[in-house]
């Protein structure tokens, strides 16, 4: 999952190894709201 500031993209979340299961639709959604997230605290930290 790219991180992402101002469309540039400034690094990546991998997602691995959900134990006993597979990753669903509802896990991939909130793991890219989690990456724009990373991506503000990115920013904002500069």
């Amino acid at each position: 999952m790219p991180i992402f500031i101002e469309d540039k993209v400034i690094g990546v979340l991998q997602m691995v190894n959900k134990i006993n299961d597979v990753f669903t639709k509802e896990d991939e959604d909130s793991f890219a709201v989690f990456a724009t997230y990373c991506g503000l605290a990115l920013d904002h930290a500069r």
